[in-house]
């Protein structure tokens, strides 16, 4: 989950896993967040927007993102999934997808990389969002894989970045040397459990290093 405060305007990427505590609404309040102007659901796996009942239960949301490649398989729904899209219309939450272009977000941007067609593997439709404020950047990357790297890639897109939001939880099936070269990270942030014993993956790690981007890692 990532909180992005700009003057006086408030985004919130993903909500991470369900918690009994409420962790997701409890670091808000702690954050002094009393409304968002924007929920950003990269995709909906359930560690991704898991918590969202509860955050939307103590915030007025104004807007949320989602990718329309990620809302149509309503037979098909998780119960994480289904919580979260009946919360969505009992809020009356008003629900935009997001087209790959550039967007005011107070006096920063918010640039939708990715994706720009639907892909069998649910992670490569995550939404890939680039924050631009003033000279500083930042990749939001949700678990999009090489395919959605690929992509950005083949469309010339604008990656350079000055912090990573690491894929996938530093997966293997992403953060590719071709994706690294284009991204050039000063800094990689790896958002990790620490009671998972095969993520991040030891090869992206090595790859974020000989990069030469600083890793931060929330395991």
């Amino acid at each position: 989950s990532i909180l992005i405060k700009c003057g006086d305007r408030t985004a919130l990427i993903d909500t991470g896993s369900f918690s009994l505590n409420g962790k997701a609404q409890y670091y808000l309040k702690h954050s002094g967040v009393t409304k968002l102007d924007l929920f950003v659901a990269t995709h909906t796996d359930s560690d991704h927007i898991g918590d969202f009942v509860s955050v939307a239960d103590n915030f007025e949301i104004d807007n949320l993102w989602i990718s329309n490649f990620c809302t149509d398989k309503k037979s098909d729904f998780t119960e994480s999934e289904k919580l979260f899209f009946e919360k969505i219309s009992e809020k009356n939450i008003n629900v935009i997808y997001p087209e790959c272009k550039t967007y005011p977000f107070g006096s920063a941007e918010l640039q939708v990389m990715s994706p720009s067609k639907k892909y069998d593997d649910d992670n490569d439709n995550s939404l890939v969002i680039k924050l631009t404020y003033k000279n500083v950047s930042y990749l939001f990357t949700g678990d999009s894989g090489e395919k959605s790297e690929t992509q950005m890639l083949n469309e010339n897109t604008d990656l350079r970045s000055t912090v990573l939001k690491v894929s996938h939880h530093g997966s293997s099936s992403a953060t590719s040397q071709k994706f690294l070269n284009a991204v050039l990270p000063e800094y990689a942030v790896i958002s990790a459990g620490d009671e998972n014993k095969y993520l991040p993956n030891r090869k992206t790690v090595d790859r974020l290093k000989n990069s030469g981007a600083e890793i931060l890692r929330t395991d």
